[in-house]
């Protein structure tokens, strides 16, 4: 019996370690999408701006 829990636990941390790696590589996806976004919106200001003012 020790070594079915032994094994449950194993899985489960390997479980866990999936599900972390996971959510980090999602997270740097969407950090990115976040900081492409921002730098096409400032770069879109400061076109308009430029057209507006000349």
């Amino acid at each position: 019996m020790k070594g079915y829990r032994g094994q449950i636990s194993l899985e489960l941390t390997i479980l866990i370690l999936a599900v972390v790696l996971a959510a980090v590589i999602v997270g740097v996806i969407l950090l990115d999408n976040v900081v492409n976004t921002s730098v096409v919106q400032d770069t879109r200001e400061v076109i308009h701006r430029g057209f507006v003012r000349e």
